[in-house]
């Protein structure tokens, strides 16, 4: 506590500048009645507590007003009133000095601070000035009601604390078990809730099964899609190779035409080296016309050994004509069954040689099928290995049925997962209400045994004054 040092009173009332200078301890002011004594305590408490309010208190023809408290810390509170201001001053050493206007009635805390004498208040009506009594006051409280008397003693020893701690505490107390029976309705309402679907753990793992058995299908409606467009570029490779077999099947015996080709080309070089020998016998033929010509213009003719001998030539050629026209005859024979064979290949003539191009194409165009046969085969397998896929899910529907039932489920069980999360952080917050409510009722029974144990080292009740040991005997 700050006590004064100083006290300068301004036009204040009967003072017209009056200085004080209090000594440390009890200060006693002496004087005749209406000599000012009362306006010093008028004073100070129109500095500490901003009263009395108004202008009365100004000094008759003066224009302002000013009171100057000065305390033993330092700090000093100057107090002014004229007709146009009203302010408290601040000043504080190695500070700028602090103006403090427009706070209407109440006191500025930055006054209260600077003083520490703070009122005491009460309760919501009364605010106690413990500091500071006025003239013809009575002893401290014995004028006040008793019931305001054990307010104030009861802030003034703290006991206000502990009915506001008990009346708290019990609200507490009142608000936690609401709480706790609402909280164990609810926890027994969800474990209700929770009993249908004690399954979850199963379900979730079927669902989770059948998602994996529709991602599988997903997967194997996919490979089926691409299956399917393979069959039917297989269709159409397919169709194609039965063309093109077709036409290979028409040039399948094409060697053999190049051999009869060839054996064709001989015969004819041979049927043109007959001619030419036919050309040769005919012009022997007619060498014998000729020689016989000769020989019967020379029958007559003494020289017969001459001719005789011209004739066995001749006989000899005749002989050897005769062999001629034998061989002649053969290779007629021979012209004859080469022209028949060339009648019989005649359409080779009318034949279009340039479908043997046409021929290569198609043979490597068959040895491409041949390779997409071998394709053919790998697709028709995995087509197979499809189908049997496609089988063992053929019931699809009744998994979708399974799998929109498991999403359900997956929705009710996402929700009671929410609603156990929601009962634990509840069953936490019991927990926690109860370690709190121990709390209190211990921390509520401490106080209460240091409440008893000052009671008894103080003796007397702080409310009525009886004397606490003499209370308990005629307890």
């Amino acid at each position: 506590m700050n006590n004064i040092a100083s006290l300068r009173l301004e036009n204040f009332q009967s003072h017209l500048d009056t200085t004080i200078e209090f000594s440390a301890g009890l200060n006693v002011l002496v004087g005749q009645s209406d000599s000012g004594k009362t306006a010093i305590i008028r004073g100070v408490r129109w500095v500490l507590f901003n009263q009395p309010r108004g202008t009365d208190f100004m000094r008759v023809g003066a224009d302002f007003a000013r009171v100057t408290l000065t305390f033993t810390h330092g700090v000093t509170i100057v107090r002014e009133r004229t007709s146009s201001k009203n302010r408290y001053i601040i000043k504080e050493p190695n500070k700028e000095d602090l103006v403090l206007e427009g706070f209407g009635i109440h006191v500025p805390q930055e006054v209260l601070d600077a003083h520490g004498m703070e009122p005491l208040r009460v309760d919501r009506d009364h605010d106690l000035i413990i500091h500071l009594s006025q003239q013809l006051d009575g002893p401290f409280l014995l004028e006040q009601t008793s019931s305001l008397r054990a307010k104030t003693i009861g802030r003034i020893s703290g006991a206000h604390f502990l009915d506001m701690a008990i009346r708290d505490t019990s609200k507490d107390l009142s608000g936690l078990n609401q709480r706790v029976k609402m909280e164990e309705t609810e926890l027994e309402h969800l474990t209700v809730e929770l009993e249908p679907y004690q399954t979850l753990d199963k379900q979730r793992t079927k669902l989770d099964q059948a998602g994996e058995k529709l991602d599988k299908l997903k997967q194997a409606e996919r490979k089926l899609d691409n299956l399917y467009e393979l069959k039917s570029a297989l269709q159409k490779l397919s169709k194609e190779k039965e063309e093109t077999v077709t036409q290979f099947q028409l040039v399948e015996q094409v060697h053999l035409w190049e051999e009869a080709w060839n054996h064709i080309k001989q015969t004819h070089a041979y049927a043109k080296s007959l001619d030419h020998k036919r050309a040769e016998i005919e012009l022997v033929g007619q060498s014998i016309n000729k020689c016989r010509e000769w020989i019967d213009k020379t029958k007559h003719i003494s020289d017969a050994q001459g001719a005789w001998e011209h004739i066995q030539d001749k006989v000899s050629q005749k002989q050897e004509l005769i062999k001629l026209k034998q061989r002649y005859g053969q290779m007629i024979e021979q012209k004859n069954q080469i022209n028949r064979q060339l009648a019989q290949t005649d359409f080779i003539q009318e034949k279009d040689w340039s479908i043997l191009a046409v021929i290569e194409k198609k043979r490597a165009r068959v040895e491409q099928l041949r390779q997409l046969h071998v394709l053919y085969k790998q697709i028709e397998k995995a087509i197979e290995t499809t189908n049997d896929m496609y089988r063992k899910v053929q019931h699809t529907k009744e998994a979708e049925g399974l799998r929109e039932k498991l999403e359900h489920k997956l929705m009710n069980y996402q929700r009671l997962k929410q609603l156990k999360e929601q009962m634990h952080e509840v069953n936490t917050r019991i927990i926690e209400g109860n370690r709190f409510m121990n709390q209190k009722t211990e921390e509520m029974q401490r106080l209460e045994r240091e409440f008893e144990e000052q009671l008894m080292h103080i003796g007397t009740c702080p409310t009525c004054g009886s004397s606490l040991e003499q209370g308990i005997k005629n307890q």
